[in-house]
C-alpha cells in the first residue's frame, strides 16, 4: 500500500491586483501523483495567459508520457515554454509574457519524490524541526546573494528582487531545473508549494507551524489571510500536500536554504571547503539525505584548486598594473632601440651622463668636422673604419634620413625621441624607479630638440 498523500489548494487575488494572474493544477496517476503552480508576469492579459497555459501544458504532458519522471518533467517544462512563447509571438498584445513553475511529483508506492522548477515560486519541505526550501529563486537578487554581493537578510527588501531570470516562454529556449536523485519521503512530511505573492510576506516559521498546527485546508487559508493582512500586494497561491498523519508543531523550526548556483562565487567557496573537509572525514559522515539540497556545503559542485573566497574581488590590479609598466618599459626600449639601429652604418650619439647631452666630440677619430664636412648630408660610410665611431646628434638627422630611403625627416625623428624618452619615464615613475638623465631632460622641457639636435650652442644644424 502507498503513502496518504493529503492536498489543500487555494490562491487569491491579494490586496492590490485586479486579476489573478496565478494558476495552479495537479493530476494523479496510477503510480504518480503531481502538483503544480504557476505565477503569470506580463500585463493584464499577458500573465493570466501564460501562468493557465503553463499548467494546462505541463498536466497534459506528464499525464501523457512515458519514462523516468524527471524526463518527464523537463520534457513538459521545455513544452509548456515553447507553447508560451509561440503564443506571444502570435499575439502582439501578449509579447513578453512568461510564468514561474514548480512541480512537485511524487511516486506513492516507491515513496520516491522529484522537484522542477523555473522562475521564483517555490517548494518548502516541513520534516521534524527543519523547514527546507527545495528550490532555488532563479532572480537577480539571489544570484547577487550567491556571489556574495549580498546578504540574505537584505535580498527580501532589495528594490529589484522581482526581476526574474529565468521563466517559462519569456525566451525561447529556457532549462529547468529538475531533481537528478529522488528524494525519499517520509510518514509526516508537509510539502507547500507558494508563489512569492506568499513567501513574500510570510516567514517559513510561520508556514511551518500552520501547516503542523492545522488540517491542510485551513492551513492554506490561514496562510492567504497572514499575506492580505500584511499588504497582500501580489496574487497569492498556496498547495499543501501532506503524508499521512503529521506530528505536532516544534517550538522553533531550523531553516534550510538551498546551495549557492553552481558556479558562483559562493558555490565555489562551499566546494572548495567540502574538499577540505572531505580530506578529515571519517567513514561514518551523515549522508542519509543526500537528495535535499541544504546550506551544507555540496558534493556534486565543481571546485576549482586556485579558488580563494577571502581573496578580494578587484585582486588582478596589482598582476596588470605590474604587466602594464613592463609593456611600458619594453615599448619605451624598443623604440630608443629601433630610433639608434636604423642608421645604415649602425652607429649612435654617445650620451654623457654627467653633461646631461650628447657629447660634443666624438672619440676614436681625428675630427668630427671631417666625418661632416667631407660628406655634408651624406649617412656615413658603413664600410668605413670609423662605423664604431659616436656621431654628434647633429648628425643623427642624417644619418637617419640619409638618401630618402630612411624612415623619415629629421622632426620626424625629434618627435620620435621625444616620445620615447617621455613614455620611459612615465614607466619609470610607475614603479618608482627614476627616469633617466635623457628622458627626465626631455621631461623637464629644457630642450626637446637637443635630444635629437644636441644644444644650439654646440654645433646644431641649420
Amino acid at each position: 500500500m502507498g503513502l496518504k498523500l493529503t492536498f489543500a489548494p487555494l490562491t487569491d487575488v491579494g490586496r492590490e491586483r485586479s486579476e489573478n494572474q496565478d494558476a495552479y493544477g495537479s493530476g494523479a496517476l496510477d503510480e504518480l501523483r503531481f502538483y503544480v503552480v504557476c505565477d503569470g508576469m506580463g500585463g493584464h492579459r499577458g500573465g493570466s495567459t501564460a501562468s493557465k497555459l503553463g499548467v494546462q501544458v505541463i498536466e497534459q504532458q506528464v499525464e501523457g508520457a512515458d519514462g523516468p519522471v524527471p524526463e518527464r518533467l523537463r520534457s513538459a517544462f521545455l513544452a509548456a515554454n515553447q507553447a508560451i512563447f509561440e503564443k506571444a509571438q502570435a499575439e502582439a498584445d501578449l509579447n513578453g509574457m512568461g510564468t514561474t513553475a514548480v512541480v512537485l511529483a511524487i511516486e506513492p508506492d516507491t515513496g520516491r519524490a522529484w522537484v522542477a522548477h523555473v522562475g521564483d515560486s517555490r517548494i518548502y519541505l516541513v520534516r521534524g524541526d527543519r523547514v527546507r526550501q527545495l528550490t532555488r529563486d532563479h532572480t537577480f537578487v539571489q544570484r547577487l546573494v550567491d556571489e556574495g554581493l549580498l546578504t540574505r537578510e537584505s535580498a527580501d527588501s532589495h528594490p529589484q528582487s522581482n526581476v526574474i531570470l529565468r521563466s517559462l516562454g519569456g525566451q525561447r529556449e529556457v532549462e529547468p531545473e529538475v531533481s537528478a536523485a529522488p528524494l525519499q519521503v517520509q510518514e509526516g512530511d508537509a510539502f507547500v508549494l507558494c508563489s512569492d505573492g506568499l513567501h513574500g510576506l510570510v516567514a517559513e516559521q510561520e508556514i511551518a507551524h500552520a501547516v503542523r498546527s492545522l488540517s491542510p485546508d485551513e492551513a492554506a487559508a490561514h496562510l492567504v489571510s497572514l499575506a492580505n493582512d500584511r499588504g497582500g500586494h501580489d496574487n497569492i497561491t498556496v498547495e499543501i500536500v501532506t503524508v499521512g498523519e503529521l506530528p505536532e508543531p516544534a517550538e522553533q523550526y531550523v531553516i534550510e536554504r538551498p546551495p549557492p548556483a553552481p558556479g558562483t562565487r559562493l558555490a565555489l567557496a562551499a566546494a572548495q571547503a567540502s574538499g577540505a573537509a572531505d580530506d578529515d572525514a571519517s567513514p561514518s559522515a551523515d549522508d542519509s539525505d543526500p537528495d535535499i539540497e541544504t546550506t551544507q556545503p555540496s558534493r556534486h559542485l565543481a571546485a576549482t584548486d586556485d579558488y580563494d573566497a577571502s581573496a578580494p574581488r578587484n585582486a588582478w590590479a596589482g598582476p596588470f598594473l605590474i604587466t602594464a609598466v613592463i609593456v611600458a618599459i619594453l615599448v619605451v626600449g624598443g623604440a630608443l632601440f629601433g630610433l639608434l639601429r636604423s642608421s645604415p652604418s649602425s652607429v649612435a650619439p654617445r650620451y654623457s651622463p654627467d653633461a646631461g647631452s650628447f657629447d660634443d666630440e666624438p672619440e676614436n677619430v681625428e675630427s668630427s668636422s671631417a666625418a661632416e664636412g667631407e660628406h655634408g648630408d651624406a649617412p656615413l660610410d658603413p664600410a668605413s673604419d670609423e662605423t664604431d665611431a659616436p656621431v654628434p646628434p647633429t648628425a643623427l638627422g642624417a644619418m637617419v634620413v640619409g638618401d630618402g630611403s630612411g624612415v623619415g625627416s629629421v622632426d620626424d625623428v625629434e618627435a620620435a625621441a621625444v616620445e620615447a624618452a617621455e613614455l620611459e619615464a612615465v614607466a619609470a615613475e610607475a614603479i618608482g624607479d627614476e627616469p633617466s638623465p635623457l628622458a627626465q631632460h626631455v621631461r623637464d622641457g629644457s630642450g626637446a630638440a637637443a635630444a635629437t639636435r644636441g644644444d644650439e650652442g654646440s654645433g646644431a644644424r641649420e
